[in-house]
């Protein structure tokens, strides 16, 4: 009783050396020297200084910047799990196209190509669905047609 008692304990130490420590920092490691880009949260720098991740949803609230979720498609009513979501469907952009074209004085069908710009396909073209990533969306916005 006592060695099957010591055996289990050994195991599970070892276990939890290799699965919580050895492995984790092994994977941190390969993913930093092989995609450091995408390890670091991909950060999207403006002049040399960080401004916001393209993977994680930033709070725009003024009437002339595209609103993430929510703001009706179905994606602007509903918030994501974790309320990070950096997109929205190109219906939801679509949406606050006459908003933002008003707010910026700017014609709608102007805005609209930007926002076409910014559709980004199904992965491998069955993966996903269509979405626009807001940040670069507003960034973009902002070089264009700067705020009045």
């Amino acid at each position: 009783m006592k060695k099957n008692f010591i055996t289990a304990v050994c195991f599970a130490l070892v276990t939890t050396v290799i699965f919580g420590l050895v492995y984790p920092l092994l994977v941190t490691g390969l993913s930093q020297l092989l995609f450091p880009g995408k390890a670091n949260g991909q950060l999207i720098e403006q002049n040399g200084k960080v401004i916001g991740s393209r993977i994680i949803g930033q709070n725009f609230t003024e009437p002339g910047y595209f609103h993430s979720r929510p703001a009706v498609p179905i994606d602007l009513v509903t918030v994501s799990g974790s309320g990070l979501d950096p997109d929205i469907s190109p219906a939801a952009a679509e949406f606050q196209i006459p908003r933002v074209a008003m707010e910026r004085g700017m014609r709608p069908d102007e805005l609209r190509q930007l926002v076409h710009k910014h559709i980004e396909g199904r992965q491998l073209g069955f993966l996903g669905e269509p979405h626009v990533n807001v940040l670069e969306l507003n960034l973009d916005l902002d070089a264009v047609h700067p705020m009045r």
